[in-house]
């Protein structure tokens, strides 16, 4: 992969970026370090990356932020900490990615 050359980043990790998958469940959250790497690598400015950028970002799902909130109040374990944590990491926003066909078309480069 040319492009995770470019970047100094692995395959795999641009490879998941590219499939939006960073585990079984779990979609792509890549750092900022790692957009203006690929920003760089592609020559272009690291907003044309983010999903929504002028977009102001909606509020949480109120009925899962009350899911979580009602399991924090059982917190006694090692397991209940956890099982918080994974439904905080799953609560979504407003902002959909991809939001248009053209956000997941294939890389040209530009000779």
């Amino acid at each position: 992969m040319r492009l995770a050359e470019l970047a100094g980043l692995s395959r795999s990790l641009v490879s998941n970026l590219e499939r939006n998958s960073s585990g079984a469940t779990r979609s792509s959250d890549p750092t900022m370090s790692t957009i203006y790497r690929l920003a760089y690598a592609l020559r272009v400015p690291p907003a044309v990356l983010l999903p929504a950028v002028g977009e102001e970002v909606g509020e949480l799902c109120w009925e899962a932020l009350e899911r979580v909130v009602e399991k924090a109040k059982d917190l006694d374990t090692e397991e209940g900490e956890r099982e918080v944590r994974r439904e905080w990491s799953q609560l979504s926003t407003t902002v959909a990615w991809p939001a248009r066909p053209e956000d997941t078309k294939p890389f040209a480069s530009k000779k």
